[in-house]
């Protein structure tokens, strides 16, 4: 009988083979914002590049986003403020903020309000795939925790388990793409045991 934690294993190799992590890179440089979005690829990644915040704010009303990489010093809204509102409506979602040499203190404040990370410009391209692969590891922990405890809550004995909900609001969060394709895979799969059965 296969156990769960192989199970798991190949469940998250068949995610990361099939399901790119999206990244939304914010700044209002599009020599920065190119070499980012090149990066993220190299990194296995699919990147939405925009100007600006509120050209942000709209890809994320649209598209399932797993990862934010943003400046800190935008044009109108300064990425403090989207970071804010990120997390006001999806507190899980790791974001990373660029910041100009000597603002450190921005990078903290933005640690503060919820920032996973941050990388100072001008930056090294090792470094910046560096911070945005950790980043995409822990995005894929959380998704197969997620995926374990759905698959322990319907087992017997383990509907304790708590449901997937949001800090501040009683209402699940939507799945993003890798979650989604990560069902996919299980549903794949049980069917594939079901006609071997």
């Amino acid at each position: 009988m296969e156990s769960l934690d192989s199970r798991m294993s190949e469940e998250a190799a068949v995610l990361r083979e099939t399901v790119a992590m999206n990244i939304l890179i914010v700044d209002d440089e599009p020599s920065i914002r190119d070499t980012c979005a090149e990066v993220a690829r190299q990194a296995g990644m699919k990147a939405f590049a925009v100007a600006s915040a509120e050209e942000a704010l709209e890809v994320l009303d649209n598209s399932a986003v797993d990862i934010v990489l943003t400046d800190l010093m935008l044009q109108r809204t300064s990425g403090l403020d989207l970071l804010k509102r990120v997390h006001d409506t999806n507190p899980t979602l790791p974001v990373i903020v660029l910041t100009q040499y000597g603002t450190i203190d921005s990078a903290v404040a933005a640690t503060r309000l919820g920032a996973v990370d941050y990388v100072t410009k001008p930056f090294r391209i090792e470094e910046l795939r560096s911070r945005l692969e950790r980043a995409a590891r822990a995005v894929e922990l959380q998704q197969e925790n997620h995926l374990l405890r759905e698959q322990l809550r319907t087992r017997p004995g383990f509907d304790w388990l708590p449901r997937r909900f949001s800090e501040d609001k009683e209402e699940f969060h939507s799945p993003t793409a890798a979650e989604h394709a990560l069902c996919l895979a299980e549903r794949r799969r049980c069917l594939d045991s079901c006609a071997r059965k």
